[in-house]
């Protein structure tokens, strides 16, 4: 009957056939429980942040990777994570290299600062490689040689700190009648909350200098007083030099450096960019004053 046709079947099971059986299960079985072989990172591979002249116009941040190994690596990703931003400084690309002996730079824009972070978290740079045709993702902690990120919150929170006050804005350039005389460059600001600050000085820059009396100076004295009431200012520019390399590569030289002091007694640098229409102004006037000069 069919009860006894499967009993009959099971029973008459050849021996060896169950022990062949029970061989490939403990091998299936073995194999499937075996770990994978680790994955080795690359040697000698470093990061370190910075910002170039022209990055600062830019409002970049370079993550320069160091390969101080012995194999070519190809990135594809980088990340720049730490308590100074809001968020991820991110570059994506299609891929570059880094050779062994070499380093590559990557540029990154910035994003908004954070002011009341009290988070512990340490800063890191994760980078995405692609390795024997294998993805890799490695974990540095990078330094900043130069402590420019560490720099960039503090102004930025120093910046936004006085926008909350009163934000101050170039607003136009005024030529001299004679060439060889100062420019005057125009300062507004739009008020906003109670209390105020006061402008101390102002710095020169790879293109152009503050004036007093004519003359250009590394720094001059100023006493502008940001309140509610406050109207606009002038301060006196000449050109900082006259060599026409000086002119035509400069990449910060519309930014104005300016020393401010709050009301509550907090000191800091606020630096000021020259918006996109007045910016050519400003070097016209500073190719015109040199071709003046005797």
């Amino acid at each position: 009957m069919p009860g006894g046709a499967a009993t009959s079947r099971c029973r008459t099971r050849s021996p060896r056939r169950l022990v062949a059986v029970a061989a490939v299960g403990s091998a299936l079985a073995l194999g499937g429980c075996a770990p994978s072989a680790p994955v080795v990172e690359p040697e000698g591979i470093s990061v370190v942040l910075y910002q170039t002249r022209s990055d600062v116009a830019a409002g970049l941040l370079e993550i320069q990777v160091v390969n101080d190994g012995t194999e070519p690596l190809l990135v594809t990703r980088a990340a720049y994570r730490g308590p100074e931003f809001a968020g991820a400084l991110v570059w994506h690309g299609d891929g570059s290299t880094v050779h062994a002996g070499h380093r590559l730079d990557l540029a990154v824009p910035l994003d908004d600062v954070t002011c009341a972070n009290d988070s512990a978290a340490p800063a890191s740079v994760e980078l995405t490689i692609q390795r024997d045709g294998r993805e890799q993702t490695l974990t540095r902690t990078p330094s900043d040689p130069f402590g420019q990120v560490e720099r960039l919150q503090e102004e930025g929170c120093f910046a936004a700190s006085l926008a909350e006050l009163g934000e101050l804005r170039i607003v136009r350039l005024e030529l001299p009648a004679e060439a060889s005389d100062p420019a005057r460059l125009v300062f507004a600001v739009d008020p906003a909350g109670d209390g105020g600050y006061t402008v101390t000085g102002a710095r020169r820059t790879t293109l152009v200098s503050p004036a007093v009396d004519g003359i250009g100076r590394d720094e001059a004295p100023l006493g502008w007083q940001i309140t509610a009431d406050a109207d606009s200012w002038a301060l006196e520019i000449v050109p900082t030099r006259c060599d026409p390399h000086a002119v035509r590569e400069d990449k910060q030289g519309t930014l104005i450096p300016l020393t401010v002091r709050r009301d509550d007694g907090a000191e800091g640098r606020l630096v000021l960019a020259a918006p996109a229409a007045i910016r050519p102004q400003i070097i016209d006037y500073v190719a015109r004053a040199c071709e003046d000069e005797p």
